[in-house]
């Protein structure tokens, strides 16, 4: 499993490549976007007078500014739809990370990390109070299932850790839900975490299912553990 991970990063995307294609698509695809004024230089038209000259200076460096704030929104919108891609666990990334002893290893990124992540993808970094990744790969081929496999990277390592068993796949189904939920008001407003563990089971078994606090695989009191150890995770604020 650990050679699986080092070859899905190896032929993933830079996040800053990913990223600066996804500003382009975004810039290119924007009928509104004005394009920069002629410059009207004195050698090439020298009839122009100075004054016109000046003030085609004045609009450019106008349409200049006007540009960088468009840019800069852009930018933001883009990272914003990253962001969202990421949580919602449409697109995957493996990044770097460091364990308790220094050694340094590839790692799948859970979508519950992006949720209150600082995502920095001019330099391939992202980070939470917990754990942060750097030389993070957009996935080209998204499908791998695994939750934190390690490739080793320290000179002495010579033997991989055998992966471990995860839990029950109710587990990992009912996280997933989590991390969408914990992106809408509604939810986080919820009175308690009990309330907002039977909506958890509601929306995945069923209104029925809602009041079902013993239902095998998705009692109450376990997704309402389980709710607060993706709120550890990030750093949005929940009930208690």
């Amino acid at each position: 499993m650990d050679e699986l991970i080092r070859k899905k990063w190896a032929t993933g995307t830079r996040l800053h490549e990913y990223f600066e294609e996804a500003v382009k698509r975004t810039i290119f695809d924007d009928p509104e976007a004005e394009l920069e004024p002629a410059q009207l230089p004195s050698e090439i038209l020298p009839g122009v007078s100075s004054l016109a000259i000046t003030l085609n200076a004045v609009a450019n460096g106008v349409a200049t500014w006007s540009a960088f704030a468009q840019s800069a929104r852009e930018r933001e919108q883009v990272l914003d739809q990253l962001r969202n891609d990421l949580v919602a666990d449409e697109i995957r990334a493996i990044g770097r990370s460091s364990g308790e002893s220094g050694e340094q290893y590839l790692s799948p990124i859970r979508a519950d990390f992006w949720i209150g992540a600082g995502i920095d993808p001019e330099n391939d970094k992202a980070e939470c109070p917990s754990i942060s990744f750097d030389k993070i790969r957009i996935l080209s081929d998204p499908v791998i299932d695994v939750a934190a496999s390690k490739v080793l990277e320290s000179p002495s390592a010579t033997t991989n850790k055998p992966a471990k068993t995860g839990r029950p796949n109710t587990s990992e189904e009912i996280k997933s839900k989590i991390r969408l939920s914990l992106v809408e008001d509604e939810f986080l407003m919820m009175p308690d975490r009990t309330a907002q563990a039977a909506e958890i089971r509601a929306r995945i078994k069923g209104e029925s299912a809602r009041h079902s606090h013993e239902m095998p695989g998705f009692k109450t009191k376990t997704i309402a553990r389980w709710i607060g150890e993706v709120l550890k995770e990030t750093s949005i604020q929940g009930p208690e």
